[in-house]
This record gives structure tokens, sequence and C-alpha cells, in this order.
């Protein structure tokens, strides 16, 4: 019998088969790393343009180090690949819907992600390093300073972008609206424009949630599947969570075709669950909060794994979803995990993370038990995460003081400022962009203010913080690579 996986990605614009690789690829690597010499693991992966899924099949057997045998296993996955099955917004109508969804969404982000990094200073039972203590502490400062002057002027700038957007291209007044939407358009349209369709939009969500409802439809029906895993990332867990939910196609399947001894788990990882709450209570469709507020089926178990830093998730998903989904508090369970702290790039290092979110993907795919003992989630993983992300917050802080220091040298001391922007200028190609922008504000005092110093003083900001960060992101992905 086989283990039947369900893999769903989020929103963008993924190709066939990327966000299957993306997670049996750090699996497979993780199950033979722990097997040891005397495990043997194959698979075979079919990724073409036929219409057929992706599909990539695990099987291993063998002796595990401690000496024990690891029965002949069978994991069969199936992306349900969903990026085609819907229409893009247009840029205008994205630039609204973001304005009016962007407070609430900011608000809403900050203060999950500051609770939840509390929440791991506050945590006695796995103790954090000082320097994650004192990392996260110096983020949860910056979070508040971006929440108090950040919001208004984005929120200002999406609705004088779409403003602009309705100028004539005539006489040169389209020149800068269509110079806004070269650069926002790729984000707000082709990904963040997917969660506005499948919210207002019912007849793209269905056809999406059909992807993901055929895929699961087609295991429940192998004679030769013990059980299904629906293991979705972000937005994907918003599309399986509904087609999981009472109503469903998969439902009606299961009340004719009764399959009681095959176990369903739904593995959300980095949901967008929470953010889809807030869409719902604005959306334009009256459809919308009826569809994605439904209740899961009784029979789902159900596995959140969301990290401190995900600002997606921002946190455990909101105790009113859960009391929604009206399962019993023994169907669902969630695990915080430390992914690389990172608010940038946590939300998509879930795959890679070995130590904290392999050990419980493998145990859910087999049917809620380990493998076998050297897959088992330990101290040693925990403690070894944490030791390598405190290293790397480290070295985060050490850039931050040095990039603060220098700002205030450069704000203190003209001549400090005056000579790094002047040395970088004198550089070939590198100084050109800024010796353009120095020469401006030398040569034009707008409003009659000379602003040449100001500008001075945050060119060599800027270059300190570019130089800086260029540094970090040598040293973590060229020199320490335990993460």
């Amino acid at each position: 019998m086989a283990h039947g996986v369900v893999v769903v990605h989020g929103i963008g614009e993924q190709a066939k088969g990327e966000s299957l690789a993306m997670v049996v690829n750090p699996l497979a690597e993780f199950l033979k790393q722990a097997g040891g010499p005397n495990f043997s693991l194959n698979y075979v992966v079919q990724i073409d343009s036929s219409p057929k899924p992706a599909e990539a099949v695990l099987t291993f057997s063998g002796t595990s180090p401690s000496g024990v045998a690891v029965p002949d296993s069978r994991w069969v996955f199936r992306e349900a690949w969903w990026a085609k099955s819907l229409m893009p917004p247009s840029y205008r109508e994205m630039l609204l819907w973001t304005a009016r969804q962007f407070g609430g969404q900011m608000r809403a982000i900050v203060r999950g992600l500051r609770n939840g990094i509390y929440e791991g200073v506050r945590d006695k039972l796995v103790p954090l390093p000082w320097p994650l203590k004192l990392y996260d502490r110096v983020v949860i400062f910056f979070l508040g300073l971006l929440l108090l002057l950040g919001v208004g002027p984005l929120f200002l700038f999406l609705l004088v972008s779409w403003a602009f957007s309705f100028l004539p291209n005539v006489l040169g007044l389209g020149t800068l609206s269509k110079q806004l939407e070269g650069l926002l358009k790729g984000f707000l349209v082709l990904n963040v424009g997917d969660t506005k369709v499948y919210v207002d939009h019912g007849l793209w969500a269905a056809n999406v949630r059909r992807v993901i409802e055929e895929a699961v439809l087609d295991i429940l029906k192998g004679a030769d599947f013990e059980d299904v895993t629906v293991i979705c990332h972000s937005w994907g867990a918003i599309i399986a969570y509904e087609a999981l939910s009472r109503g469903s196609v998969v439902e009606e399947f299961l009340s004719k075709n009764p399959q009681p001894e095959k176990k369903i788990t739904l593995v959300t990882v980095g949901s967008g669950l929470n953010r889809s709450l807030q869409m719902v209570d604005k959306s334009q469709s009256s459809l919308a909060r009826p569809r994605l507020t439904r209740r899961l089926m009784p029979s789902i178990f159900w596995l959140n794994l969301y990290s401190r830093y995900d600002p997606v998730p921002a946190g455990p998903i909101d105790s009113a979803l859960f009391a929604q989904s009206g399962l019993q508090k023994t169907s669902i369970k969630q695990s915080r995990v430390v992914n690389l702290d990172d608010i940038i790039n946590d939300h998509g290092a879930y795959w890679e993370n070995k130590d904290l979110v392999a050990p419980r993907l493998v145990r859910a795919i087999n049917g809620g038990n380990y493998p076998f003992i050297e897959t088992h989630l330990n101290p040693a993983r925990i403690l070894h995460r944490l030791a390598s992300v405190a290293k790397m917050a480290s070295l985060r802080l050490f850039f931050i003081y040095l990039a603060l220091a220098n700002a205030v040298a450069a704000w203190l001391f003209r001549g400090w400022g005056q000579g790094m922007v002047g040395f970088v200028e004198r550089v070939p190609l590198l100084g050109e962009g800024l010796v353009k922008v120095h020469q401006w504000f030398k040569l034009n005092q707008p409003l009659g203010l000379d602003l040449e110093p100001l500008a001075v003083w945050a060119l060599a900001t800027l270059l300190v913080a570019i130089l800086a960060l260029t540094v970090y992101k040598i040293i973590r992905y060229g020199i320490w690579q335990d993460l």
C-alpha cells in the first residue's frame, strides 16, 4: 500500500513541477541522510507538458543506523498545479483593491509577527540563545516604526498610482503612469492578483479548486493508497481548505463511497488563511463569505506549520478560524518552527528546513508515524536549528549596527559622508547613477532649499546599507551553509 500526497502551491507564476520538486527533493535528502549507508531510496519522476499532473514516487527500505529494519515504503506525490487556471485581474483594479486591503492587512501582519516573536522570546520550553532574543527586540522595534511611519505613505502611493492610471497617453502625460505600472504590475497583478480573483470571482475559484479536488479524488479512488496527505503552501492553504470543506465535491464522493479506513490529513505550511479572513470581509462578492467560511469535513486531521518570522500567516491560525473549522481539538495541531528568522525569506524557507519541518512532514505523510527512529523530531535537531539561526542573527545585528553607526557619523560629520560619496563617484560604472543624483541636488534647490547636505547623508547611508547587505549575503550563502 502507498501513501498518497497532493502538493498545492501558493500564488505566483510557478512552472509545472516546480512546487513538487521544492517539496520532494528536500524530503528525499532528509530520508537518505537519516537512513545512512544501509538505507536504499529511489524515486521516479514524471514532469512533462502532458495534461497529467506532475508526479514523483519515492520508494525506500533497508536498515537504519540504529539497526532497525525499515519496511518497504512507497510515497506517491502529485502536484495540484493551478497557476494557469485563473485569469489575472487588471492593473488598475488591483491598485484600488490593494489600497482598500492594505491598512488592515499591514496592521494584522505587524501585530501577528510581534506577538509571535514575543511568544518565542518568552518560550520556557526551548529557551532562545541570547543573540536571537536581542535580534527579536531590534526587529520588533523596526516593525513598530514601519507601522507608524510606513503604512500611511504607502497607502497614499497606491491611491496616487491608481489616479495616475487614468491619465491619457497624450502630450507625455501617461509617461509617469507607464513607469509606475512597470514597477508595480509584476507583483500586484501576477502574484497578489491571484488572491483577489480567488476571493471575488466564484467561477475562477471553482476552476482552481477543481485541480485540487481531482488530485485528491484520484488518490481516494485508488485501491493501492491507504491515506492521502494534502500539503499546501501560502494561498494554497485557502484552496485546499475549501476543497476539503463540507459541501465540497470531495465530501460528496465520500458520502456515496465511504472509506473510513483512508485517513485524510491537511498540512498547511506558511498558510494564508489569516489573510483571507480579512479579505472576505472587504470582498465585493456576496458569495465570498459563505464559500470561504465553511466547516471542514469532520474526518480531517489538520496540521498547521508556521514560522516566527513569516509575514503571511503572521502567527498561528486565528482562533475564530479554528472554531469555524468545526474540528475537535484532538484533530488540530499547530507547530511553530524556526526557519531563518528573516521576514523577507522565511515564507519560502520551510521546505529546506530539515531540522524542524522535514520530520513533521514525513510523519504526516507516513500516516502519523515516523518511518524510523532517525527521522524523529528530537532535541538535537531543535538545538542545531536555534544555534545556526542565532549565528546568522548575530551577523545581521553586526551589520545593522554598522549601518546605523555610519548613518549617525554621516549626519554629525559632513566630511564623512562627502568623502564616502566622492570615493564611490570616482569608481567607473559603479558611481554613474550616484553622480547624477548628487549633481542634481547640487545644481538645483527645490522650493529654494539647499538639500545637497541631506542628499549626501542619504546617499552615504544607503551605500553602507547596500554594502552591508551584500557582504551578509556573501557570507550567508557562500560560507555559512549549515541551515
